[in-house]
């Protein structure tokens, strides 16, 4: 099934309360059970990673983007969206994900006009919405990042079965480190939540994936 492991990485945050770590994992592992491990017919071979089956309507997703407007997933109707939530300090697993959105991105061709890739900080004591569109900006210039708030964030990933939490870094910088779900969501032209993967996914999967969830096809 689909990608639950979480990304590990150092970082100098502030720790958050123990209810809310427990009550967002206990929202994604809800959210994990409710996946179906079946697909619709035709779509076994190119969907990778947890389908949704039946698909939900995507959480909502407000955040302000670099340039201080206000993006609504909502608005994306008529374009398959894919949503990644990170931090812009994150030294691995992050730009492992968005290095592949551009390799996807290039493999769709003419199709890219109809998807579109969202990088959502988690990290807003750092990360400003200017920051998070550099940061998603600096893998393709089409790439969309948002943050917001400690609590429209927080909000956010609650919503979106997303569990983020922190913890005393022992190491010889100190600080913290940050700890958060790694799955990419997909959602499709119509709003609705259809499939998430996670690093073991290809290029050559999501790409077909994506294709595969295209109005009128591709």
């Amino acid at each position: 099934m689909g990608d639950t492991r979480s990304a590990r990485h150092g970082g100098h945050v502030r720790p958050s309360g123990r209810d809310a770590s427990r009550v967002a994992l206990l929202v994604a592992a809800i959210l994990l059970a409710l996946v179906g491990c079946g697909a619709e017919q035709g779509r076994e071979n190119v969907l990778p990673g947890a389908v949704y089956d039946p698909p939900p309507p995507a959480p909502a997703l407000r955040l302000t983007d670099g340039a201080g407007g206000r993006f609504d997933l909502s608005d994306e109707r008529g374009r398959v969206v894919l949503v990644f939530f990170g931090f812009t300090q994150c030294p691995d697993v992050c730009p492992a994900t968005l290095d592949r959105w551009a390799r996807v991105r290039a493999a769709l061709g003419r199709d890219t006009t109809r998807v579109r890739f969202v990088f959502v900080s988690v990290d807003p004591e750092r990360d400003t919405p200017a920051a998070a569109a550099a940061y998603a900006a600096a893998f393709d210039p089409t790439f969309l990042g948002v943050s917001g708030t400690e609590r429209e964030v927080g909000e956010t990933a609650l919503a979106w079965g997303v569990a983020v939490s922190r913890a005393p870094n022992e190491g010889p910088k100190g600080g913290y480190d940050l700890v958060h779900t790694s799955q990419v969501f997909v959602v499709d032209a119509e709003g609705l939540l259809r499939w998430g993967y996670g690093r073991a996914a290809t290029v050559e999967e999501i790409t077909s994936g994506i294709r595969s969830l295209l109005p009128n096809g591709s």
